[in-house]
């Protein structure tokens, strides 16, 4: 319960394109939203290109392995 209570209202701008490209919870009323900052994925493509699809790659087989780690089904709700 604590993690999501951190980050809730977290807004994630990418350090490239200065884009928003992710929103995490809601900011409650008159309250300001976390910001943090990252890579947005057509970004990445673009600086990285294979590097960033290989990693994805891994991520995605990863993720169908049998007996894959599943996150909880608080992080999936979306």
């Amino acid at each position: 319960m604590e993690t999501i209570r951190k980050r809730e209202g977290l807004v994630c701008v990418c350090a490239e394109c200065k884009n928003v490209y992710s929103f995490v919870g809601t900011v409650p009323a008159g309250s300001q939203p976390r910001i943090t900052h990252g890579i947005c994925p057509a970004c990445a493509e673009r600086l990285y290109g294979e590097i960033f699809r290989a990693g994805a790659r891994a991520d995605a087989e990863a993720a169908e392995a049998p007996g894959a780690p599943r996150p909880p089904s608080s992080a999936r709700a979306g």
